[in-house]
Order: C-alpha cells, then structure tokens, then sequence
C-alpha cells in the first residue's frame, strides 16, 4: 500500500476522507474474523459505505451499529476483546464507523451528538490512518 503523508491526508474533502477511513478499516477488519462481532463490524463497514454512495441511512441508524442496548454493537463486541493485538483492529473499525457518523449527522445539520460522537474530530483520522496504515504495512 502506498504512503499517504498526513498533509496529503488533510488536503481530502471530508467525504474523501472518511471514504479512505473506512476503506482502511475495511482492510484492517479481516484481522477479526475469529472475533465474536465480526460480522457486526463488517455490516457496519458496509453501512458506512452505503451511506457514503447513497446517504440513504439516517445517522442514528448508523449510530445503533455504534452503541447500542441490545448488546450487539461494535463497541460492545469490543469491550469484550481479550487479544489486545485485536482490539487495535477494533478501535480503527470503531474510530473509522464514529467518524461516518458524525458526518452524517453533520449532513443532517444536527446540533446534538450522541456522546460517543461527541469528541469525534480530526484527531480521530490521524489515529486510524497512522494506526492503519502501521498495521498494514507490517510496521507494528
């Protein structure tokens, strides 16, 4: 995979940017496959990406595969990792799926976010597309 250096990174439209993002944990999700919530996460992706093509998905619908109270959300299969090598692939495919949503949300000019969605911002892509691009690269 080709180097994108971070100023490059930052040059993106936001759309771009978040496409790249979750491409990028597309890529990173394979590394769960034996986790319980794999499947979870991959439809997440797949929503995040349908969203993107389409915005036919409302941003709480997207926050549900997020968090959620019936104990099948990405961040719930993620606090139950034990593989602490896994849960880097599991905070990238959370952090990837958080920033989706708050663009959504962005999109529907909405003035409240969830609180997991609260503290979503540009520090969020550094930390995937570093942590990412590290873990496909084979440099961590």
């Amino acid at each position: 995979m080709a180097k994108l250096p971070i100023k490059t990174f930052y040059q993106l439209n936001e759309e771009n940017k978040t496409l790249l993002l979750v491409l990028l944990a597309n890529t990173l999700i394979e590394n769960l496959t034996k986790s319980d919530g794999y499947e979870t996460a991959k439809i997440s992706l797949e929503k995040c990406l349908d969203w993107l093509v389409t915005k036919n998905i409302t941003a709480y619908n997207l926050y549900l595969y997020l968090e959620n109270m019936d104990y099948n959300s990405v961040l719930h299969y993620m606090s139950k990792e034990k593989d602490c090598e896994k849960l880097i692939y599991w905070n990238c495919v959370s952090n990837a799926l958080a920033y989706t949503i708050k663009k959504a949300y962005e999109f529907e000019k909405a003035h409240d976010f969830p609180q997991a969605i609260e503290c979503v911002d540009n520090n969020t892509t550094v930390r995937i597309k570093k942590t990412g691009t590290a873990r496909i690269s084979g440099l961590a």
